[in-house]
């Protein structure tokens, strides 16, 4: 049995709220208030990430191993972003296929702190050739002070499923 890394991100990212800290699940606060807003963090996000896309069964298609990462400015309501990514798409194993999306991102806040996420990214990726590339993606963000940890399930173009996870800071 191979190992799966994209198994691992996301294993990783349903034990995430099992590694927050015990004072801060054992509030009194009702569940259903709105997180406090006061001292957000710095609007400009930079990101790595590294996963897999894993391709769905019946696609004739083989996963690829991704790696790249994203900047991001936080207005009000979201997040625009810029991801750029290196895949293996191409038949050829030892070549990489450029991905780059503009990414728009809903964040939501909880009480545990993580950050609940809703992505869609149109840009373009070259297999053979250049082709429009689109992606729909569910994360979630761990704050830890300056750094975040994050991960994604992305459902993407050419019948993709990606699994994503990486680091990040805030400015």
């Amino acid at each position: 049995m191979r190992a799966q890394p994209g198994l691992a991100v996301l294993l990783l990212c349903l034990a995430a709220p099992l590694l927050t800290p015990a004072a801060a699940r054992a509030g009194d606060d009702d569940v259903f208030d709105e997180p406090e807003r006061g001292d957000e963090p710095g609007r400009l996000s930079l990101t790595l990430l590294g996963g897999e896309l894993q391709a769905i069964s019946g696609s004739g298609r083989s996963s690829a191993a991704t790696f790249g990462g994203e900047v991001a400015w936080r207005f009000d309501a979201i997040e625009v972003g810029v991801l750029g990514e290196a895949a293996r798409l191409r038949t050829r194993t030892a070549e990489w296929s450029p991905v780059v999306l503009l990414r728009l991102t809903e964040r939501f806040m909880s009480r545990r702190g993580l950050e609940a996420s809703f992505s869609f990214g149109f840009g373009a990726a070259r297999e053979e050739r250049w082709k429009a590339w689109f992606q729909v993606a569910l994360g979630m963000r761990l704050d830890l002070g300056p750094i975040f940890l994050t991960g994604e399930v992305g459902f993407e173009q050419a019948d993709f499923i990606r699994l994503a996870g990486g680091l990040g800071t805030r400015f």
